[in-house]
């Protein structure tokens, strides 16, 4: 099995390299809309904003913090993929207090993050275009339990929880995220590319409250744990403009 994917290490799963977002929800910059056409997503196979805010905003009603696993640093964000399809993908993190995730993009995938409980702070360094963009003013907010926020690819952020208390947000990402790349913003100018994370292969949770709380073993549980991942996967809710079809998880 390859290590766990740095910065959120795991002594027993693969984890993410990142959350997501942007601006509010629908707001562009430039003024424009940033719906990526209405629900039928963009000729890069990324599906809308409209979309992925429906899907992120289902799963976070039905889901709780991730479980620490044995050997897990309690004070790095903890991470579970929900749901693996051909045309996006869903990461749950949980950020203990005092976590952060410097300064990162999302490759090609737009994305949307919704809170699901607690409080994180976001600064928004780069609206989009990546490596050698025009710096934008930064942006900082707070994001509450319901709140949702959106980035198109290639946009630079900041995630911190400032907050003295856990925080557990839903990310969705369009096409699935395949890496994060970290920068240094510490000088004026464009953007410095420091590295890229690459996004592990992983078998995809049912749902957090599936996995194992601290103490609890028993090849039962793992059984009806995996079956109930199989039949979630055959059903999981790709919008009608992906045609309804499943990578294979």
């Amino acid at each position: 099995m390859p290590p766990p994917v740095l910065p959120f290490p795991s002594a027993s799963r693969q984890a993410h390299p990142a959350g997501g977002s942007g601006g509010p929800p629908g707001a562009d910059p430039d003024g424009g809309d940033r719906t990526g056409g209405g629900a039928g997503g963009d000729t890069a196979g990324r599906l809308s904003f409209t979309a992925l805010r429906a899907i992120a905003a289902g799963l976070a009603r039905t889901q709780a913090a991730v479980p620490p696993a044995p050997g897990d640093d309690p004070s790095a964000p903890r991470s579970i993929r929900l749901l693996a399809t051909t045309f996006y993908d869903v990461w749950l993190i949980t950020w203990p207090a005092g976590s952060a995730l410097a300064a990162h993009d999302h490759g090609a995938a737009r994305s949307v993050l919704q809170v699901v409980a607690g409080q994180l702070t976001e600064t928004v360094a780069f609206g989009g275009g990546g490596p050698g963009a025009a710096r934008t003013e930064p942006c900082r907010r707070e994001l509450w339990a319901g709140d949702a926020t959106e980035a198109e690819p290639s946009a630079i952020h900041e995630l911190a929880n400032r907050s003295g208390a856990d925080a557990t947000t839903v990310h969705v990402y369009s096409p699935p995220l395949a890496g994060v790349a970290f920068y240094d913003l510490g000088h004026p100018g464009p953007a410095v590319r420091l590295r890229t994370a690459p996004v592990a292969d992983k078998e995809p949770q049912a749902s957090s409250r599936d996995l194992p709380r601290p103490g609890a073993v028993g090849a039962e549980r793992s059984r009806r744990s995996r079956t109930a991942l199989r039949r979630l996967a055959r059903r999981a809710p790709v919008p009608a403009e992906a045609g309804g079809r499943l990578a294979g998880t």
